[in-house]
């Protein structure tokens, strides 16, 4: 995260609607790191390199570690992507 960052989707600014960031997410083409903050007070996220798709219900990352998820509290923690998951086998 050296370079500078645009905040694509705010919910004091957007307000608390999923549809909305659905459409900040797709117009963007860059990296993407989503965070969230719930009401228990954990802190969650996502990261990826690849490009948001409109009306896809599948999953557009690389297991190389391009797209992850993670939590940041309670624990720090990892959660890689992988083949299987990719291609939407359980």
């Amino acid at each position: 995260l050296g370079s500078p960052y645009t905040c694509l989707y705010s919910t004091e600014r957007d307000g608390k609607s999923f549809r909305a960031m659905q459409r900040a997410l797709w117009s963007y083409a860059g990296t993407t790191l989503l965070l969230i903050h719930t009401t228990d007070g954990d802190t969650l996220g996502y990261y990826t390199e690849s490009p948001w798709k409109a009306g896809s219900s599948k999953w557009f990352g690389s297991p190389d570690y391009d797209s992850f998820l993670f939590t940041l509290d309670p624990q720090v923690r990892i959660y890689p992507a992988n083949a299987t998951a990719s291609a939407g086998k359980k």
